[in-house]
């Protein structure tokens, strides 16, 4: 059974018609707006704020940091609950 994954590219192109000379690029990228919104409820949010405030007191261990505008636990970024924000 064909499925999207065992589809060829040659299928979509064919399909594409050729006189017109149509054709079909898609690009992906990271995209780092997200990082700009974390870091900006990083230094707002009340539990964001409460974390800063135990790591600077030294009450937080490692893995615990503060880097470049954001709460890091270990190799993961804490995410503060502000708006969607955890859903993004």
């Amino acid at each position: 059974v064909a499925d999207a994954l065992s589809r060829r590219d040659s299928d979509l192109v064919s399909s594409i018609d050729e006189s017109a000379g149509a054709a079909l690029c898609i690009r992906s990228g990271p995209t780092f707006g997200l990082f700009a919104d974390i870091r900006r409820a990083t230094a707002t949010a009340d539990d964001a704020v409460l974390l800063q405030q135990q790591l600077t007191a030294g009450d937080l261990e490692e893995p615990w940091r503060f880097s470049d505008g954001l709460l890091l636990h270990g190799r993961q970024i804490f995410v503060p609950a502000h708006d969607d924000l955890r859903h993004q």
